[in-house]
């Protein structure tokens, strides 16, 4: 279809906007209507419609603001009154009948708009013969919704809604995306497309919901286009025209589409699914970032999940009022993804050999700031990309990968290795150093990256001392993690007695393999279970455990307290055979109020310090000296109850409290935009490349089923799990498994087998 220039798109246009009930809501909406008129250069007359509103102030406050724009003939704005209440449908069709030549603007009475709004919509409703409707952009807008399609979505990065309307109208080019149907927030319709389809339906759509459409429906049969526009964003508050009609309607509207257009609805879930703005989406984003004035920090990760991932969107969540957060990892096959917090849930991946585009757009987006939480696994593009890029960096301490390439300083057995001696080679069996490099050699490398930081952060006390022996000049910061800050102050300590003739419960939690004590659990179990004790297991072992412990599956981290509250335990156990670093785990524990076991092992004597009720054990006890610990120790403690407040709480003190006081300071004092006035081709350049990525994935690029060898695994796990294997795969030995189970998959177990149902 033939393109029309600038001169032809000179429009009059009708914004027309019904109106029956919510003061702020109408106010805000006329007011930021009447405040963007002369900003744009087509010639525009805003209709209100007063459908016989109940508020009396609202109807005052109409009269008011007309009168004062109709005696300063500044622009045509007409109030329109209704005798007694029509509905939405009629009153629309008041409005768009009141000439026959202007194009209509569709406009809702809980809604915002700013700056040329009405210009740019009309670019796009005239950019192409065949368009008959344009929506624009909005925060709650179905189809229309901006970050996240179909969702009612925050504001991203604190901006305003004016703020995110700006950066739009600078993004050129392509700026309309097909979509099945408009939607009537806010909808441009051109009269031509008008005049040929006819006015919306009220005998069929009643007082409203639907009629937008249908009458879109109806013009795609006669030949027109419905399109968004990708450079306009308004804001929809929704809710407030209908309020607890809305339901109702919309169910009864659902039902008349789908009894006239039976296949109108499939292709909604179609758009949906392929979600074809999902590049103007990203490239709007984008923008936004690039012109936010907050430090945007890139946090550099392996894609294994667990605890560090847990900790990365944690740290993305708590400082979304301070900071604009990136996250990088790595992809499948020979690819890094790039992750734009969780505003969109959708991803980027770049090819390894688009590491120089790759850095040039993260300039473009003015990342000042690198926090660097894992690098195991990592292409070389990554470490160029750093390297380049020549940034500020903290770095955080999640595990031992630093010291020898074993996250956990095991052994082959899953068992810490405590003497410094031999722990280098012990470690290696366990966990190979990569092109199998000494580790004397391993740890110039990495102390290299460690001594170039500007904080070495330290979830534990432990954990930087461990460190210190092989790295003791770092600029170490201990710093437990903010999930205590989210959380308060953890409550007070409560023992369940055990009734007579009941079970005394003991719980663990988490993915645990033989490092995290999934086998000490198997072996204290058959004995101690012989007695009074039950063993569960909220998580899931390396091995299926056995009928001594009831094995309760995966979890969301979001229900694990109320689960723990289903089994109700005496007392929670950590029977860990290497060093933690924090432990989530043992949070959510203390969060539950329950008595904690844990061993003096990482992280576990200094959390638990001064926390009545708990215990910390010898690491190295014996499955029988273990059996007597709960015989002779806990099975007294839980005959009575008891609670303990916890005064002390080590999480609690101002040196813990990093990243509430001190986090940010170093932040925000070397974040400055790197491309604060970057010429025009270099903006062109960056936003062309990123455009290419994205197009590339939306225009089906040849996608590798990645899932085969781990729906082997996942047969392979079932397999075990069934009780006439389990004599079998003792007979396997571990290091086999182990063997076996990283040819097929480099994720983490629960990634794999032990995904929750939704």
């Amino acid at each position: 279809m033939k393109k029309q220039n600038k001169k032809e798109c000179m429009k009059k246009v009708m914004v027309v906007l019904p109106i029956y009930d919510g003061l702020d809501e109408t106010q805000r909406c006329v007011n930021s209507t009447l405040a963007s008129l002369s900003a744009q250069r087509n010639t525009i007359k805003l209709i209100l419609i007063n459908d016989a509103s109940p508020n009396a102030t609202l109807t005052e406050w109409l009269r008011t603001v007309v009168a004062e724009f109709d005696s300063k003939k500044a622009f045509d704005v007409q109030l329109i009154e209704n005798a007694t209440n029509k509905g939405f449908v009629a009153t629309v069709n008041i409005g768009m009948k009141l000439n026959n030549e202007d194009d209509i603007i569709l406009l809702n009475s809980d809604t915002e708009v700013s700056s040329d709004w009405v210009d740019r919509l009309v670019d796009a409703a005239y950019s192409d013969d065949s368009i008959a409707t344009v929506t624009p952009f909005s925060n709650n807008a179905e189809i229309c919704s901006f970050p996240k399609i179909c969702e009612d979505n925050a504001f991203p990065l604190g901006l305003s809604a004016a703020d995110i309307d700006k950066s739009m109208a600078a993004l050129q080019g392509g700026n309309v995306v097909d979509m099945p149907t408009g939607v009537g927030f806010c909808m441009y319709i051109r009269r031509d497309a008008l005049s040929q389809v006819g006015y919306f339906d009220e005998e069929t759509y009643g007082r409203g919901y639907g009629e937008e459409n249908d009458f879109c429906v109806k013009a795609s049969r006669c030949g027109w286009r419905n399109v968004l526009c990708t450079n306009v964003f308004v804001f929809h508050e929704g809710g407030v025209s209908f309020s607890d009609e809305k339901l109702g309607r919309i169910q009864d509207a659902i039902k008349i589409i789908d009894r006239l257009y039976p296949d109108y609805n499939g292709q909604v879930h179609e758009h949906i699914q392929q979600n074809p703005a999902k590049a103007h989406r990203l490239l709007a984003l984008s923008q936004l970032y690039r012109d936010s004035d907050r430090p945007t920090v890139l946090h550099i990760t392996h894609e294994l999940g667990g605890g560090t991932a847990r900790h990365v969107n944690e740290l993305c969540d708590y400082n979304k009022g301070a900071l604009n957060t990136l996250v990088l990892h790595k992809g499948p096959n020979d690819t890094v993804v790039l992750f734009f917090e969780n505003l969109l849930g959708e991803t980027v991946e770049f090819e390894l050999n688009e590491g120089d585009q790759l850095t040039r757009l993260l300039k473009w987006l003015n990342v000042g700031y690198l926090h660097i939480h894992h690098v195991m696994g990592l292409p070389a593009m990554v470490f160029h990309l750093i390297e380049t890029l020549a940034l500020p960096y903290d770095i955080t301490l999640h595990d031992y990968y630093f010291i020898n390439a074993n996250p956990t300083l095991t052994n082959e057995q899953g068992r810490f290795c405590d003497d410094l001696a031999t722990r280098d080679a012990l470690c290696a069996i366990a966990n190979p150093i990569p092109d199998n490099m000494p580790a004397e050699a391993w740890r110039v490398a990495q102390g290299k990256m460690l001594a170039a930081a500007n904080r070495v952060i330290s979830p534990s006390q432990y954990t930087k001392e461990t460190h210190a022996i092989y790295f003791p000049n770092l600029p170490y910061y201990v710093a437990s993690h903010p999930d205590w800050e989210l959380g308060g102050v953890y409550p007070e300590v409560k023992s369940t007695p055990c009734g007579e003739g009941e079970k005394i419960r003991v719980l663990s939690i988490g993915a645990l393999s033989r490092e995290k004590g999934g086998e000490t659990i198997e072996n204290v179990a058959q004995l101690a279970s012989k007695h009074d004790f039950e063993f569960h297991l909220l998580g899931y072992a390396y091995k299926p455990l056995g009928q001594p412990v009831i094995e309760h599956g995966a979890y969301r981290d979001e229900a694990l307290l109320s689960l723990i509250d289903e089994i109700d335990p005496h007392v929670i156990w950590f029977p860990c055979q290497c060093p933690e670093t924090y432990c989530y785990t043992l949070s959510a524990a203390f969060r539950s109020g329950r008595p904690v076991i844990a061993t003096n092992l990482g992280s576990f004597p200094e959390r638990i310090a001064d926390r009545p009720c708990s215990w910390i054990k010898d690491w190295k006890m014996t499955p029988e000296a273990w059996t007597d610990f709960f015989e002779e120790d806990i099975k007294p403690f839980v005959s009575t109850p008891q609670t303990a407040a916890w005064p002390l709480q080590t999480a609690c003190n101002n040196e813990n409290l990093f990243y509430r006081f001190r986090y940010l300071q170093g932040i925000e004092k070397r974040s400055k935009p790197l491309v604060a006035q970057a010429s025009k081709n270099t903006e062109n350049i960056a936003l062309d490349f990123f455009e290419n990525q994205l197009n590339r994935s939306l225009q089906g690029k040849p996608q590798i089923d990645l899932g085969k060898k781990e729906r082997v695994l996942r047969l392979l796990m079932r397999l075990r799990s069934h009780p006439m294997m389990a004599g079998i795969v003792r007979l396997i030995p571990f290091n086999v498994q182990r063997s076996v189970k990283r040819r097929l998959s480099s994720r983490p177990l629960h990634e794999v087998i032990h995904q929750p149902k939704d």
